[in-house]
């Protein structure tokens, strides 16, 4: 039996995390949607496909797919054939549609209760930080002295987090990302490479790989009559169903320090902002 998992669908309802790559290779608990796919694939066939789009075969590449997989670009689906779509989160026996980008958060709350106290033996966990509930800490992470962390929390492999910071619970931090002083995180997707290193809040948001935040970043969460958020796509606006949702921000992004961003503001990737600038649109 062949498992065809389709993980070239790349849509604008998912911008900014989708603006410079697939659905399938946007995180939650620090692995890609794909890589979801790929474990619960595995454990029903040896025979996988992978369904790309010839432009994102680098991008595939840099993740390190397992060499029994195979990749296609113009595969045609047999009827014996298992369709698996990357642009779902699978968890266990489960399938969470994601329609949105912010339906990444609501899949890692959802789930969270499935996060484990596991300290890989080559990470480093100082004598003054503090660990609280169900953490995972990856292969060559440092916490260091006077970090608070309230789980479920993951946090990736060769990452530094602290001195003095508070990380809160359903939050997931990817692999050689740099957490810092003074900087609370919460209810948050990071993805790889990030870095908020100073006086910064970042809470019930998404920031994609490799961005910067610069110190003293605020982003907002709640509205002041904590209605539903609301948010742009496409020149419409939107309804999230939540009542507190922080910034969604692309790969890449380095914000000015003291950057200030209403609820539910986006920024496309590659782009910056400057110092104390106030984002109260979506900057793309």
């Amino acid at each position: 039996m062949n498992i065809i998992i389709d993980a070239a669908a790349q849509t604008q309802d998912c911008y900014p995390l989708t603006v410079n790559k697939p659905n399938a290779l946007m995180s939650v608990f620090n692995k890609t949607l794909l890589e979801h796919a790929l474990s619960v694939a595995a454990k029903k066939s040896n025979n996988i496909i992978i369904q790309i789009q010839k432009i994102h075969a680098g991008l595939f590449q840099q993740i390190g797919l397992p060499d029994s997989c195979q990749i296609a670009t113009d595969y045609i689906l047999q009827p014996e054939d298992v369709l698996m779509d990357a642009r779902h989160f699978y968890w266990n026996d489960e399938v969470f549609t994601i329609h949105y980008a912010w339906d990444l958060i609501k899949c890692q709350e959802k789930y969270a209760a499935e996060v484990v106290y596991c300290i890989d033996p080559k990470s480093t966990i100082e004598p003054l930080a503090t660990l609280k509930g169900n953490v995972t800490v990856g292969a060559g992470t440092i916490i260091k002295n006077g970090v608070y962390i309230e789980g479920p929390v993951m946090i990736g492999e060769n990452c530094t987090i602290g001195p003095n910071c508070y990380i809160r619970g359903n939050t997931s931090i990817g692999n050689n990302c740099r957490i810092g002083n003074a900087v609370e995180v919460k209810n948050a997707i990071i993805g790889r490479g990030t870095n908020i290193c100073h006086l910064s809040y970042f809470g019930d948001g998404i920031a994609g790989d490799r961005v910067n935040l610069g110190a003293g970043f605020i982003n907002a969460n709640l509205r002041h009559d904590a209605q539903e958020m609301t948010t742009m796509l496409n020149g419409n606006k939107v309804p999230t169903g939540r009542n507190k949702l922080g910034a969604i921000i692309g790969d890449d992004v380095h914000t000015g320090i003291n950057s200030l961003v209403y609820p539910g503001r986006k920024i496309w990737p590659h782009l910056s902002t400057n110092p104390g600038e106030i984002v109260s649109k979506d900057i793309l």
